[in-house]
């Protein structure tokens, strides 16, 4: 009953942020293809192309030149991408990357729940650098949101830091998404709800 504009119509003339790129389905990448070959998009619903003039960045933890191989990915669509890349090494090679991170997390989370945790993180440093980081920077998020949240101190100590993929004294993950069932080419999102639901029960038992 009124119009509406996509994202590229909305941001014609500016850039566009597409996250997780991997993880989209062979419809949107033929979609997405023909934006980037032809220029213009067309409303749901409607029938005139408008030209857009949009710049891409694009981002994902997949390797997409496998992708090709396998034929998850198509390899016209990877070229049309792959432009200028820029490799981000995993949290685990740039560990000295912690200590900046984490001093910015804590006055995030200090602000956001009006609290004054001590900034000096020598304390739980040692803790922090030992852990191997699967999650990257976006679990370095999470811990120090849930210490700063769950702290009742005026500084965090290693106590206060607790990692929901370490491994327990058995050599085992504590989630029991297993390496199997990974193999088995899960959906990210299914992925990701089962371990938030692990998490979770945990946390309430």
């Amino acid at each position: 009953d009124k119009q509406r504009k996509g994202k590229f119509e909305i941001v014609d003339g500016g850039t566009i942020f597409l996250d997780e790129i991997g993880d989209i389905s062979q419809r949107m990448q033929a979609a997405l293809l023909r934006v980037l070959q032809n220029g213009d998009i067309t409303r749901v619903g409607g029938h005139m192309p408008i030209k857009v003039d949009v710049r891409i960045v694009a981002a994902t933890n997949r390797n997409l030149a496998e992708m090709v191989h396998n034929g998850t990915f198509r390899l016209d669509l990877f070229y049309r991408l792959n432009i200028i890349n820029i490799v981000l090494p995993p949290l685990r090679d740039r560990k000295n990357d912690i200590f900046d991170l984490t001093t910015y997390f804590i006055q995030k989370y200090n602000r956001l729940f009006d609290k004054s945790i001590d900034i000096n993180i020598l304390n739980i440093m040692k803790k922090l650098e030992n852990y191997n980081w699967p999650g990257n920077v976006r679990e370095l998020d999470n811990v120090i949101h849930r210490a700063v949240l769950m702290c009742k101190n005026t500084s965090l100590s290693h106590k206060d830091i607790s990692f929901d993929m370490a491994v327990n004294q058995n050599g085992e993950s504590n989630s029991s998404l297993n390496s199997e069932k990974l193999n088995e080419e899960l959906p990210l999102k299914t992925i990701i709800a089962q371990l938030e639901k692990e998490v979770i029960e945990r946390k309430l038992e």
